[in-house]
């Protein structure tokens, strides 16, 4: 249980690390959205009118991920430090 949540931990980690670089982005170049494949895919995706609506999406997901990933922290941490403690 703790080296799964370890690497759920460890993937969310990365995860929010891609989505704060492509988010930083394009806010500094708005071009970026249209340029870069990946960017343009999730663009199309969510079928946002403006580029701002879609910043605004990704600013979210960045949010949701790290949000996230500290949850999963919250419970590896009781698995590594509370759980042992108790007897079964």
């Amino acid at each position: 249980m703790v080296i799964a949540l370890s690497v759920i931990v460890a993937l969310l980690e990365i995860a929010g690390l891609g989505i704060l670089l492509h988010t930083v982005l394009s806010i500094l170049n708005p071009d970026f959205i249209q340029e870069n494949e990946v960017i343009n895919y999730l663009y199309e995706l969510f079928q946002t009118k403006s580029e701002q609506k879609f910043i605004l999406i990704i600013t979210v997901l960045l949010f949701a991920s790290y949000v996230l990933k500290n949850i999963v922290l919250v419970r590896l941490h009781y698995f590594v430090f509370i759980y042992p403690y108790h007897p079964a």
